[in-house]
């Protein structure tokens, strides 16, 4: 609901392989939930059929590690040479890892981002991908370290697991929040930053990911893409203080959406 709003308006077109239904995201209480992994394998067999060509493979959520033989199916059938693979390792937040993140899942996102082109953890995530776990007992809930010293630890760390390039979402820096940036090859961590508002709203790593994942396919540089998502986020966050949103509905950046798309609508090519 959240990535594929931001991808539309880029002007991508999106085939959705859903990986589960919930009734509403976790920060609700006890929600309905249901893996879709039989679904995903006959869903791929439809799709082998047709002659259809993909520019990136996004993965996101995984509702278990047993999903990994169908992402590694997609993987075989569709990731061509020009094809850029992107991966957001949802594992964790906050310094705590996710209920249902054993760790079968994080050892099949850790081989997952020796493959990939970006990969997007938030802090915890990328602990827990460099064997780093966050959530030792005597931890308090929040103990994520989001500090960009710490970011700039992890990022070459990142890298040199495979992935050709790492975004660590939720970076603090005292009024700001973004990411750190880190290319193979780069010398030094780059960051992108938004003035952060109160509360934790839900979403804003997939918002972020997603609106970094449009600007690399339609031609942009890393850091470029970066730079207008924390742009995006911005004007996102702003319109939550003016709307009194509660924090739990998420961000409404329905209304930062006609920007967005105004940055893509040049040299638009279907």
């Amino acid at each position: 609901m959240a990535a594929l709003p931001v991808l539309s308006c880029a002007g991508i077109h999106c085939a959705l392989l859903p990986t589960a239904l919930f009734s509403t995201h976790t920060g609700f209480p006890s929600p309905w939930r249901y893996p879709l992994t039989r679904e995903m394998g006959e869903i791929l067999e439809k799709w082998s059929a047709l002659p259809v060509h993909f520019d990136g493979i996004y993965v996101g959520y995984l509702a278990s590690d047993d999903q990994f033989v169908v992402v590694d199916a997609v993987l075989d059938r569709f990731l061509a040479p020009d094809t850029r693979l992107f991966v957001d390792p949802v594992m964790g937040d906050h310094g705590r890892r996710y209920s249902g993140c054993t760790a079968a899942l994080t050892s099949g996102f850790q081989r997952l981002s020796k493959r990939a082109d970006v990969i997007f953890p938030n802090p915890t995530e990328a602990a827990l991908l460099l064997d780093q776990p966050p959530d030792a007992a005597d931890q308090p809930p929040d103990a994520a370290d989001n500090s960009l010293e710490t970011a700039a630890l992890q990022l070459p760390a990142l890298v040199h697991l495979g992935a050709k390039a790492a975004v660590v979402t939720g970076v603090e820096d005292g009024a700001r929040i973004g990411a750190g940036i880190f290319e193979a090859g780069q010398n030094a961590p780059a960051y992108a930053m938004h003035r952060r508002y109160p509360g934790s709203y839900p979403g804003t790593g997939d918002l972020f990911a997603s609106c970094v994942v449009a600007g690399v396919l339609r031609g942009r540089s890393l850091a470029t893409a970066c730079a207008t998502a924390a742009e995006f986020m911005q004007r996102a966050m702003s319109f939550a203080g003016k709307t009194g949103t509660e924090v739990r509905f998420g961000v409404p950046f329905e209304f930062a959406l006609p920007w967005l798309a105004q940055q893509y609508d040049e040299g638009y090519t279907p």
